[in-house]
């Protein structure tokens, strides 16, 4: 066998993908947006049950809360447009049912739930949607 070929036994030319040495390491913008698209492709948008907690609501416009159950939490994101159709705001400890695709936040490298819709487990939000308009009709 000439030394121009390559044999059965050679080693074979480096095929280093990236991330796997020091050379071929990746920027974190690349790992986050690399993750993202694994996620965003793993899960089609869905919908999930548990409490809201940590609720905040930004002075333009979204919503920042964190959905958990018993053993488990997940950040969730609600952006401005879809939160006017929210029938009213949640508060913390309320159960509601939430309809959104599970993200990256590349920024912070969050695994976060980008909420498109949410609704109560029972009458929670509608309820309190209910009350709130009659107490502004009492007023």
């Amino acid at each position: 066998m000439s030394g121009t070929q390559a044999g059965w036994f050679d080693e074979p030319a480096s095929t280093a993908y990236p991330g796997e040495a020091p050379e071929t390491a990746l920027a974190i913008t690349i790992l986050t947006r690399a993750a993202k698209d694994v996620i965003e492709g793993a899960f089609s948008p869905l919908w999930v049950r548990g409490e809201i907690s940590d609720f905040k609501s930004h002075r333009n416009g979204h919503w920042y809360f964190s959905l958990r159950d018993a053993e488990s939490r997940v950040r969730c994101v609600m952006w401005r447009g879809d939160v006017q159709r929210a029938p009213t705001k949640p508060t913390d400890g309320m159960l509601v049912t939430a309809f959104g695709q599970m993200t990256i936040y590349t920024n912070g490298g969050d695994l976060q739930l980008r909420v498109l819709r949410l609704g109560a487990a029972g009458d929670g939000l509608w309820r309190k949607a209910l009350e709130e308009t009659l107490a502004r009709l009492r007023a």
